[in-house]
């Protein structure tokens, strides 16, 4: 009754569209501070760059929309992991905005609760309100906060029980959840998370490399009103930022321009670029080792790997030349 009065309310007459998504704005109210229910305008075009993550999403949309028609198992999701400021949270909204289809974003820190089982109680009860609005995307952020590897002795085993859990539901779902779970360093989690059945694939967001961060940086300019084209001095100084750090250095253009963006010009923007020290810079070491690590075990969600094929003694020889 209170959601059909909220539909008349807000638009004269009963719109299934708003009845529904206040339904699922309550259901999220159920698990308050755990779960987060949004409705993305954010879509695969408005990303600069990660062409191969962009193109491997948009095939699984075909096969996710219309699971029923085709009968095969619906695509669970994909594991991203990178350099912070790469874009993990942008590309986690702008899938349910492609898809057309809510985004619920979870918050693993706020699992944990104080009384005994509570905490293993909060994760069920958030999987099964998960469960009840899709289909859906669910969006799993920061993984490491809420799911590390963790000694039983320091905390009962409860991040044993949670993690058993969430790797059960990561397996065995039969609903249409297309999870999105991101991590700043795969490292701090456990090994089981990364088996194939579990996600569909794990994809390595680098630093955005030249003509990435020109498509960054004109879809930023775009957004903010501002017509000015991406010169080369732009996209040549501003080597190692990531795409939070460029939009950072173009908002700074705007402010420095009073709030006129007719004012911000490229020699503003790149001003703004001078001024910027990525973050990069400063951890450098940790970066190297997310790459690493990536070589062996992810793709890379902006270029498919380069290899050269050759053939000796009948056998085929694969060398590669990535990352």
């Amino acid at each position: 009754e209170d959601l059909f009065s909220f539909a008349v309310a807000r638009h004269g007459f009963i719109e299934p569209e708003c009845v529904e998504k206040k339904s699922l704005q309550k259901r999220g109210q159920r698990a308050a501070g755990i779960l987060r229910i949004e409705y993305p305008e954010t879509t695969l075009e408005d990303i600069g760059g990660y062409q191969v993550l962009k193109d491997w999403l948009k095939v699984r949309k075909q096969v996710f929309l219309k699971r029923g028609a085709l009968g095969i198992a619906h695509p669970k999701g994909i594991l991203l992991l990178g350099v912070p400021g790469c874009g993990k949270s942008f590309i986690s909204q702008a899938v349910a905005g492609s898809w057309e289809i809510p985004l619920v974003r979870m918050d693993p820190s706020c699992l944990y609760s104080s009384p005994l089982g509570a905490s293993e109680q909060n994760l069920r009860r958030a999987l099964n309100l998960v469960e009840s609005a899709s289909p859906c995307v669910l969006w799993i952020d920061e993984l490491e906060k809420g799911f590390a590897v963790t000694d039983p002795r320091t905390d009962g085993g409860v991040g044993y029980r949670l993690l058993g859990t969430l790797l059960s539901f990561l397996q065995e779902r039969s609903s249409p959840v297309f999870i999105v779970g991101t991590t700043n360093d795969i490292r701090m989690l456990p090994k089981e998370f990364l088996r194939k059945g579990r996600w569909d694939e794990i994809f390595f967001l680098d630093l955005p490399e030249e003509e990435e961060r020109r498509s960054i940086l004109e879809k930023i300019l775009a957004r903010h009103g501002i017509d000015v084209p991406v010169t080369q001095p732009m996209v040549g100084f501003s080597e190692n930022f990531s795409g939070a750090e460029l939009e950072q250095a173009v908002l700074d253009a705007i402010f420095q321009s009073g709030g006129r963006r007719e004012n911000v010009g490229d020699w503003e923007i790149f001003r703004a670029l001078r001024k910027t020290i990525p973050l990069s810079y400063a951890f450098s070491d940790e970066i190297e080792a997310l790459r690493s690590w990536a070589r062996f075990h992810a793709r890379l969600a902006s270029k498919s790997p380069e290899s050269s094929i050759t053939s000796e003694n009948g056998s085929l020889h694969i060398k590669s030349n990535t990352v």
